[in-house]
């Protein structure tokens, strides 16, 4: 197995693909920041137009795949880019995934099997919460107005990890 070298950091301007982004860059990793608005060091990708898929993958051997945002069925459109990436000659994939969503459940876990399936080399990352989500995220509001934190998951613990871990 021989590490990638330049990197695809889908959601590359989202939570974990900064945190991605940064790690890579610290060690020395080439990385290409998709994003559907693109600026000097990003380039334009978009998983409903598939038009943008050749730049974003060009000279590419690994990619970070994180979910289209607002999209409730995200597997055709990854299932598609996968496959062409696979064809490209990316050999390595990485998944942000959910802890609650196992290989062949829905959405994230459509996309867990089929990497499991076709990709040379792959890994699903499955977190249940991020720490940013007590900063900037859902939890922040009732923190500072209320001094609590409500989920649904009652008296029962759950683990949080910080994006910069995954990155």
């Amino acid at each position: 197995m021989v590490a990638p070298s330049h990197i695809l950091v889908t959601g590359g301007t989202g939570k974990t693909g900064r945190a991605v982004v940064a790690g890579l860059t610290r060690r020395g990793i080439a990385c290409r920041i998709a994003a559907r608005t693109p600026s000097a060091t990003s380039v334009r990708f978009d998983w409903m137009d598939r038009e943008t898929h050749a730049d974003a993958l060009a000279g590419i051997d690994g990619v970070y795949l994180v979910a289209p945002v607002g999209v409730l069925d995200p597997a055709p459109a990854m299932s598609q880019f996968i496959s062409r990436a696979i064809a490209d000659g990316v050999r390595r994939f990485v998944l942000l995934s959910s802890s609650a969503i196992p290989i062949d459940g829905p959405a994230m876990g459509q996309i867990h099997r089929i990497l499991a399936d076709e990709a040379p080399e792959w890994t699903v990352l499955q977190p249940s919460w991020f720490m940013q989500n007590f900063t900037e995220g859902q939890h922040s509001e009732t923190i500072r107005k209320e001094g609590k934190i409500f989920s649904a998951t009652g008296e029962a613990a759950v683990a949080f990890i910080d994006a910069d871990d995954i990155g």
